[in-house]
């Protein structure tokens, strides 16, 4: 995959720098000045293009390696990646394969020319942050991504490339967020506080039917950069890898998009639709440097670096006891709730369902998500509601909104400013209904739309995939299908399997389908079988996971590389090990784990909180119970 043109002549450091560089010679001595100040004494540079002397200037450099490919950063490519085939952006395989070909068992940044690191004041340096980390027995650590930037935009256009970047651009925005322990990603950060949400907002004011420029908004601000590179390591985007990082410490990226020249970096970006979603984050740039370049950047929660560094901010921290831990940053184990008992009427009088030879039951509850490890949201079919739960005040809702159909299943999504986007399956003549839940100052559902559907085909099931895409399963109707809302893929399984829910391992960035070879009938039926199709993080092709015989499941969820699927047949959960199942078994799957007993009546839905809470919709009891997968692993 990888051409070395120029390699570094000395043993190996314990930790080791990877970025991909493209036209960056004014920015990268600035970028190794950083990092050999840190104590960084080895780099790895994979260049795209150097037009301006970026590569001839590397060669230079005696602690940095120079490699080339014949593949374009933003190249749609297909190869052979960890085993599977994957189809996607280059740019987000080459960063694991480098940094597995190059620094396996050893510490690694992956970084971008213009992420400049940013350590607690009690670290002094990049070695000694790593040893904290092992000592810890931590294999990752997280950050932020902080925009740097100036007074306004017109100050760059005199500005000495050759100073810091630092004294160029001296403001950051103080931001917000909400990330717990073993999580790859943020609940909820604060982006509309950064300054490229404030350009954008203004951009909308001047022009206000160019409504694609809310899409350019940076959402995602934050990485995963240092890692401790395994043969399992994989990045699935820029942001995001499998290794899941500590509450307990977290660094920041000081980030530099405006510095001398940005304007022509931008317009390149623009128009080589380089970046993801044909550089759509670019757009907004692009339009301030045109209207917006005497207009003041700074907000409300701006904050000037030269008074108050970065590294004296509340986003940077080291909050690790000063002696190792066993058992690094487990959350104190907390009480299991009781059920959360939720009784609506049956609104349209809808007939009792049957599975195989259960019985009769009508469908009450049947949906639920996580909002924290505290709240959750869950949808009561029947009764054509929609409530907000807290866990730590009983079984009512602590808001409630009426939806306009029979629904199936929810999903929510962090709108990353202390709201939520929740979407709810409208079964029977639509799609979903999409509300916002806002907490504060109380907890208040919108209800924003309702996408209906002619052709009487309706989604079960919703879900949303780590870029925050919304995933549609389809099961009947004229055309049963998967789909990504929006467009980005659409997929028929084979017949007469329909897709019941899509959920992913966030870890691993794969998709797995919950598939049913027959709908409920108001009949008993013998035979009930289901199927679990996988799609591989960059692949566009669904394959045979497992295949069971009498289970009907409809929803699933992935914890601690364990598939927990909810079964109807048997009134229990099952756990799916995701690395020792065989594809196209029949019956049982080998060493699967099974919950059951009186906490289960039908279950519907189910959702696992980052720390490991199970919760689990039953619409046998209009119920929602809880497990700690912690205590059954």
């Amino acid at each position: 995959m990888f051409d070395i043109i120029k390699p570094i002549e000395k043993p190996a450091s314990a930790v080791a720098v990877f970025a991909m560089v493209a036209n960056e010679r004014d920015l990268l001595p600035h970028f190794l000045a950083h990092y050999r100040q840190l104590g960084i004494d080895e780099f790895h540079f994979l260049v795209d293009k150097s037009s301006d002397g970026t590569q001839e200037w590397l060669m230079t450099q005696q602690d940095c390696a120079v490699m080339t490919c014949r593949y374009k950063f933003g190249d749609d490519v297909e190869l052979e990646y960890m085993g599977q085939p994957h189809k996607g952006r280059f740019a987000n395989m080459a960063r694991g394969a480098a940094a597995r070909t190059f620094m396996m068992g050893r510490w690694c940044l992956i970084l971008d020319a213009d992420e400049f690191l940013v350590l607690p004041e009690d670290v002094p340096d990049i070695p000694a942050w790593t040893r904290l980390l092992d000592n810890m027995q931590l294999d990752c650590c997280r950050a932020l991504m902080v925009d740097y930037f100036p007074e306004q935009l017109q100050d760059l256009n005199h500005a000495d490339a050759a100073m810091s970047p630092f004294d160029i651009a001296p403001f950051y925005d103080s931001l917000s967020w909400d990330w717990a322990s073993d999580s790859n990603a943020p609940n909820q950060i604060s982006y509309e506080r950064a300054v490229r949400a404030r350009i954008a907002k203004r951009l909308l004011e001047l022009y206000p039917d160019h409504t694609e420029i809310a899409l350019g908004v940076p959402k995602m601000l934050f990485k995963t950069p240092l890692i401790k590179v395994h043969p399992d390591t994989h990045m699935f985007n820029p942001h995001q890898c499998n290794h899941l990082s500590s509450d307990k410490i977290q660094v920041a990226l000081a980030h530099f998009k405006f510095l001398p020249g940005w304007q022509a970096k931008v317009n390149e970006a623009v128009d080589q639709k380089q970046y993801v979603n044909g550089s759509i984050k670019y757009v907004p740039l692009k339009l301030a440097a045109n209207d917006l370049t005497n207009w003041p950047l700074r907000g409300s929660h701006s904050v000037d670096s030269r008074i108050t560094p970065l590294s004296q901010s509340e986003m940077v921290f080291n909050h690790l006891p000063t002696q190792p831990s066993i058992k690094h940053h487990r959350a104190a184990k907390r009480p299991v709730p009781k059920p959360i008992i939720w009784k609506e009427p049956n609104r349209k009088n809808l007939s009792p369902l049957h599975i195989a030879n259960r019985g009769a039951r009508n469908s009450t509850v049947t949906g639920v998500a996580w909002i924290d490890e505290y709240r959750l949201v869950a949808n009561h079919r029947d009764g054509m509601r929609v409530a907000l739960f807290d866990v730590r005040k009983g079984e009512s809702p602590l808001a409630v909104a009426d939806l306009p159909n029979l629904n199936d299943d929810v999903a929510v999504w962090s709108l990353g400013d202390g709201s939520w986007e929740v979407v709810i399956s409208d079964c029977w003549h639509g799609l979903y209904t999409k509300l916002r839940l806002t907490l504060e100052p109380e907890p208040v559902f919108e209800r924003l739309t309702t996408q209906w559907n002619n052709r009487k085909t309706f989604s079960h099931g919703v879900n949303y995939d780590s870029q925050g895409q919304l995933w549609l399963a389809l099961m009947t109707g004229m055309d049963p299908r998967i789909e990504i809302d929006g467009g980005g893929g659409v997929w028929r399984l084979p017949r007469p399997w329909g897709c019941r829910q899509v959920c992913f391992d966030y870890a691993t960035g794969n998709a797995y389908a919950i598939a049913v070879s027959n709908v409920p009938q108001r009949a008993e039926y013998s035979d009930v079988k289901l199927r679990i199709y996988t799609m591989v993080a960059g692949s566009t092709t669904w394959s045979l996971f497992e295949e069971l015989t009498n289970v009907h499941s409809d929803a699933g969820a992935v914890y601690k590389n364990i598939l927990w699927i909810t079964d109807q047949y048997e009134d229990r959960v099952l756990g799916l090990k995701l690395t020792e199942n065989s594809p196209k078994q029949s019956g049982k799957p080998n060493k699967a784990i099974s919950i059951g007993g009186k906490l289960f009546s039908f279950p519907h839905g189910i959702a696992i909180s980052s720390d490991g809470l199970m919760a689990v919709t039953n619409y046998g009891t209009s119920s929602i119970s809880f497990v700690d997968l912690n205590e059954v692993l």
